[in-house]
């Protein structure tokens, strides 16, 4: 299995308690950054997997935690279309509980 923390604290094996993340602001913005890179990451490998949902919520959590590093506002228009796909989603859900239920 991969660690995928960036914390010492948090890797498999290691018994200590990290504590909470400190609220100084470069590791803060570090911290927001990492989770950034990870939701990326994972938001291509649903996107590769055709699981619209997740990859969706996986876009908001990347615009969340880079805005948060950066202290930025999404782009115009962005919360809208993420809404759209959020809808997409749920109505490809919905299609795919209706076809198993048939």
């Amino acid at each position: 299995m991969i660690a995928l923390s960036h914390n010492a604290a948090d890797r498999p094996g290691n018994t200590r308690d990290a504590g909470p993340v400190s609220t100084d602001s470069g590791e803060r913005r570090d911290t927001a950054l990492y989770i950034a890179d990870l939701a990326l990451e994972l938001r291509n490998l649903a996107k590769g997997a055709e699981l619209q949902s997740t990859r969706s919520l996986l876009e908001l959590t990347y615009y969340a935690a880079y805005a948060a590093a950066h202290q930025v506002e999404m782009p115009e228009g962005e919360l809208e279309r993420l809404d759209r796909l959020g809808e997409d989603a749920r109505r490809a859900g919905a299609a795919v509980v209706a076809a198993a239920a048939e």
